[in-house]
C-alpha cells in the first residue's frame, strides 16, 4: 500500500481513514492470510512514529534518517547543486512588513512593480542582456518563466479581494503587460484546476498570468512556469508554508515575497527572526494531530465497517451473497455468528493495539453491532433488498454509511423570530443579558 502526502491524513480526516486502513488489513488477513506493507511519503512530517501507529497500527522505519550535517557536502542523502563552485540558489525569500497599509494592498503593489519591471526589460531587451551578460535569446527565454505569478491566502475572502482590487490598484495604472487573473479555492472543481494548469503551462505573449489561491494548490500542483509567489500573511503552520512555497522555483530560480500581517504577534515574530527561522525551519514542523480512538470518529465509521464486514467478510466465509435484510436476520439470529462478526469488527478497529483508549472502543463494538442487528430484525420499511439502505432508513443519525472521508455533523437550523419584537428584549425578559 503506497500513501503519498501522508501529512494530509490528520485530524478527523485521518481518524476516519485509519479505520478503513485497518479494515482493509483485516480483510486481507482473512482472505489470504497476509498483511499489507505500507510505504508512505511526505516532505514535511514530525512525530512520524506516532502518526503511523495511529494510522496503520505499525512500527516505523524512516528513510532517509537525520543527517548529522544536513544541507552540506557531507550530507549522505541530499546533494548540493553547484555552479562555478558555488551552491545554486533555487529560491530567494523576502520577508516584508507593510507600514500604514494592509498586506493585501502590499501584495497588489508587489504585482504592480513586478509587472513594470517585466515590461521594462521586455522593451529594452538588448540593454538588459548586456547588463546581465546573457544573449538576447537567452534573456527572452528567461522572461517566459517569470510571466506566471502565484499569490497564497489563508481565506477565500482574501482570494476574491485580490481579484476584485487587481484592476483599481494595478491594471488601471499600467498599460502593459496585460494581466490574466484566475482565483482558485476549494470551490473550484478538479476540471477547473486542470484547465488552469494547462493554461499556465502553455501561457505566452506579452501578458502576466496571476493565480490567487488558497491551500488548494499547495499539494500536487507541479508547474515549472510558477517562479514568483506572494504570501498574504504567514500560513497556519510550518508544514503548510513549506508545501506552499515549494510550488515555485521547482526548475528555475524562484522569488517568494512574504507580506506579514503587521498587527499579528506571530507574523511579526516570523518577520523579526526571518533568517534564523528559515535556518531551523525543518525542525519546527508541528506534529500531525491524529487519533484513531476518537469516539465521534468511531460512531461515524461504525455503520460502514459493520456493512463491509457482512458484505465482504461474512459473505466470503459462508460463500453466499448477503444483501437482503432477511438474509442478515436469518444468519445473525444465531449467537455464534453474532460473536464472530463482533470479533472481526474488533480486528478491523485494531482494538488489540497497546493503547488504553482502545478499551473503550472494544467495549462498545458489541453494543453498536447488536443495536443495528436488532433494528434490522424489526425493520418493516421498503429497503429490504439491501440492508445498508435499510439502516440508512433509520432515524438514528449514525446508522448511515460514510459517503466521504470527512466527518459531517448534523445540521443545526437557525431561524429568525417571526415576531416584530426585538430579539434582545426577549433575552432581557428571560434575564439572559
Amino acid at each position: 500500500m503506497i500513501q503519498d502526502e501522508m501529512h494530509l491524513l490528520s485530524e478527523g480526516f485521518g481518524t476516519i481513514d485509519s479505520h478503513f486502513e485497518s479494515l482493509l488489513d483485516a480483510l486481507l488477513q482473512e482472505f489470504c492470510g497476509k498483511r499489507f506493507k505500507y510505504i508512505t511519503m511526505t516532505a514535511t512530517v514530525s512525530g512520524v512514529q506516532e502518526q503511523i501507529r495511529q494510522l496503520y497500527n505499525r512500527d516505523t522505519f524512516v528513510f532517509p534518517g537525520e543527517s548529522p550535517e544536513p544541507g552540506t557536502d557531507n550530507d549522505f542523502f541530499f546533494n548540493v547543486e553547484r555552479a562555478d563552485g558555488k551552491p545554486m540558489i533555487q529560491r530567494l525569500m523576502f520577508g516584508l512588513k507593510p507600514n500604514l497599509r494592509d498586506n493585501q494592498f502590499a501584495s497588489l503593489h508587489t504585482l504592480f512593480h513586478l509587472a513594470r519591471f517585466l515590461d521594462r526589460v521586455s522593451k529594452d531587451l538588448h540593454a538588459h542582456a548586456v547588463k546581465y551578460k546573457v544573449s538576447d535569446d537567452e534573456l527572452r527565454e528567461m522572461l517566459r518563466f517569470y510571466q506566471c505569478y502565484l499569490t497564497y491566502h489563508g481565506k477565500k475572502a482574501d482570494v476574491h479581494g485580490m481579484n476584485y482590487f487587481l484592476n483599481p490598484v494595478v491594471t488601471s495604472k499600467i498599460k502593459d503587460p496585460e494581466f490574466v487573473p484566475k482565483p482558485l479555492t476549494g470551490d473550484n472543481d478538479i476540471e477547473d484546476i486542470k484547465e488552469t494548469i494547462r493554461t499556465i503551462t502553455n501561457f505566452s505573449g506579452h501578458k502576466i498570468h496571476v493565480t490567487f489561491a488558497t491551500s488548494v494548490v499547495s499539494h500536487g500542483v507541479d508547474i515549472d512556469r510558477w517562479n514568483v509567489m506572494i504570501f498574504q500573511g504567514m500560513t497556519r503552520n510550518i508544514a503548510e508554508y513549506i508545501q506552499s512555497y515549494s510550488r515555485v522555483g521547482r526548475k528555475f530560480p524562484g522569488a517568494i515575497f512574504l507580506w506579514v500581517y503587521p498587527n499579528r504577534v506571530r507574523d511579526l515574530s516570523f518577520y523579526q527572526n526571518f533568517e534564523l527561522f528559515h535556518e531551523i525551519m525543518d525542525y519546527k514542523v508541528e506534529k500531525t494531530p491524529l487519533s484513531r480512538w476518537a469516539k465521534l470518529g468511531f460512531l461515524q465509521t461504525f455503520t460502514s465497517l459493520f456493512s463491509a464486514a457482512i458484505l465482504n467478510y461474512y459473505s466470503n466465509k459462508l460463500e453466499q451473497p448477503i444483501y437482503k435484510v432477511e438474509d442478515v436476520n436469518t444468519i445473525f439470529k444465531e449467537k455464534k455468528n453474532r460473536d464472530d462478526l463482533v470479533a472481526f469488527l474488533k480486528k478491523a478497529y485494531a482494538v488489540d493495539a497497546p493503547s488504553p483508549q482502545s478499551k473503550w472502543m472494544e467495549a462498545n463494538i458489541p453494543t453498536e453491532a447488536d443495536h443495528r442487528l436488532n433494528y434490522l430484525c424489526s425493520y418493516t420499511g421498503a429497503q429490504k433488498w439491501f440492508f445498508p439502505n435499510a439502516l440508512k432508513d433509520s432515524e438514528e443519525y449514525y446508522f448511515k454509511t460514510q459517503y466521504g472521508m470527512r466527518g459531517i455533523q448534523p445540521e443545526i437550523n437557525m431561524l429568525l423570530s417571526n415576531s416584530h419584537e426585538p430579539i434582545w428584549r426577549k433575552f432581557e425578559e428571560r434575564n439572559e443579558i
